[in-house]
């Protein structure tokens, strides 16, 4: 708040108003100087009268004089300063008033830049939430969609069978009308194989999964730390 905001405007920093207040200070103290050396001036001049004499009168009337001159002086300069601090109180109320108008102007800006972050927080926050709706519905349609082929996995499953070799129609010796499913005597050649090889697909996935699950778990204990 002590740079001028507009080229009119003059300024204004708190410690203005603390020098203010300080010259506030020795002004009243310069007024009650002033008004005790005006109480000691008035006692002598009370107390001349005890000094006269045949050889004093001369002396005691040029004393009086020079302590009524005096006394002048001191009231001339305790009027002056009285002015002085009159103005001193009436700019420290303008620095004051100045001050109050600047904060209210930096709250005001400070406010409207509040609810312009707001408004932006409330955009994004709208956004995230469709975001997020549209996210659920593609985990729905995923959902349907991992159902639905496992659905007909067996039935896919059955059909790569029944296409190989492994597993033929063969009709029966007393003719070609009774056939019936053959099973080749390396069927279980097959069902090994494609264990050891489920095996060799699904282990690397379920190990890495749990040693970046490990890792995982010690970075984040060491960041706790």
């Amino acid at each position: 708040m002590g740079v001028a905001d507009k080229p009119n405007d003059y300024p204004v920093a708190i410690g203005d108003s603390q020098k203010l207040q300080m010259l506030r200070h020795k002004l009243l103290r310069a007024i009650s100087d002033f008004g005790a050396s005006l109480e000691v001036a008035h006692g002598l001049l009370r107390q001349l009268p005890r000094f006269k004499g045949p050889s004093l009168d001369g002396s005691n009337n040029e004393m009086e004089e020079e302590i009524q001159m005096y006394c002048a002086r001191i009231q001339r300069h305790q009027g002056n300063v009285s002015a002085l601090l009159d103005i001193a109180t009436g700019t420290g109320d303008l620095l004051s008033k100045i001050l109050e108008l600047r904060s209210y102007r930096v709250q005001l800006c400070v406010n409207e830049a509040m609810q312009g972050s707001l408004g932006g927080l409330n955009r994004i926050a709208a956004e995230s939430s469709a975001v997020v709706e549209q996210g659920r519905k593609d985990s729905k349609t995923l959902k349907t969609l991992t159902i639905a082929a496992t659905a007909y996995l067996p039935a896919t499953l059955l059909a790569t069978l029944f296409s190989s070799d492994l597993i033929r129609l063969r009709p029966n010796d007393q003719g070609e009308e009774n056939v019936h499913f053959h099973v080749a005597g390396q069927f279980w050649l097959y069902v090994v194989v494609t264990l050891m090889l489920t095996t060799a697909t699904l282990a690397p996935a379920v190990l890495s999964s749990e040693m970046w699950a490990r890792l995982y778990n010690r970075f984040r204990s060491r960041q706790c730390i």
